[in-house]
């Protein structure tokens, strides 16, 4: 935690130690490329976040940090799981392994666009959002093969 703290510090030229609880940002778009820059520098020592609950996550200069590892998991070993005790917390019906952090991470994006809580996205949940870029980003991380790709 303490190496993706200094990580995202250097990334981002964060200066404050101020945390701010979690909230949604007017403009979700950098949230999502924050959040997946900690998922991928997770990803590359060997770990992941099992599932997304804003609460696990605090703001420094509107900047995400994990806060939290209750969530944290050893890539390939598991159990992949969700802790969640009367909070919101994305956790997708029938996904495990990388595919429930991906799913997950879907359906954070689409609350964070919508603000409605799903477990399972169907096309015409979408809306508004059908053609953009957040749509097909959702859409990537919900298929059989997903995929963490925001342009």
């Amino acid at each position: 935690m303490e190496e993706l703290e200094k990580a995202i510090i250097k990334h981002y030229f964060v200066k404050t130690t101020k945390e701010i609880p979690f909230f949604i940002p007017k403009n979700p778009e950098p949230l999502i490329k924050q959040l997946l820059f900690i998922i991928n520098h997770l990803m590359e020592r060997g770990y992941s976040l099992s599932v997304i609950c804003p609460s696990d996550f605090v703001f420094r200069d509107n900047v995400l940090f994990l806060k939290k590892e209750r969530h944290l998991v050893k890539l390939d070993k598991g159990p992949y799981y969700a802790e969640v005790k009367k909070e919101l917390c994305f956790v997708p019906e029938d996904k495990d392994s990388l595919m429930m952090t991906y799913a997950s991470v879907g359906l954070f994006a689409f609350y964070l666009w919508t603000h409605k809580i799903k477990k399972k996205i169907v096309e015409k949940d979408y809306g508004k959002l059908k053609g953009t870029k957040v749509y097909y980003f959702i859409k990537n991380t919900l298929e059989k093969n997903p995929i963490l790709l925001y342009l």
